[in-house]
C-alpha cells in the first residue's frame, strides 16, 4: 500500500479495493480484510471513510465468525481515531 501512495497511485489502489470488494462479495472474511485495509488507506485522508470501512470490516469479520481479539483491537484502533483532535 505504501508503494502506491509513495508513487501517487492512490487511484489505482482504490480501484483495486473496489474491484476486489465486488469480486469477493460473498466471502465475509476476505471482505473484512479488504475493508480493514481500505479503512487503513483512508486513515490520513478521510476520517469519515475510515469509520465507514472499519465498521464494515467489523461486520464482515463477525459474519464470518472470525472476529478475534486481535482483529477487534486493530479495528478499534482505527475507529478510535474518530475521537482524535484532528477529526
Amino acid at each position: 500500500m505504501d508503494n502506491y501512495l509513495s508513487t501517487d497511485k492512490s487511484d489505482e489502489l482504490i480501484l483495486f479495493f473496489n474491484r476486489n470488494i465486488e469480486k469477493f462479495s460473498n466471502k465475509n472474511e476476505i471482505l473484512g480484510n479488504l475493508y480493514f485495509h481500505f479503512a487503513y488507506f483512508y486513515n490520513s485522508i478521510d476520517k469519515e471513510a475510515v469509520l465507514k470501512y472499519a465498521k464494515l470490516s467489523r461486520e464482515e469479520f463477525q459474519k464470518a465468525g472470525k472476529y478475534t481479539s486481535e482483529i477487534q483491537n486493530a479495528i478499534e484502533q482505527l475507529i478510535g481515531n474518530e475521537n482524535s483532535p484532528n477529526n
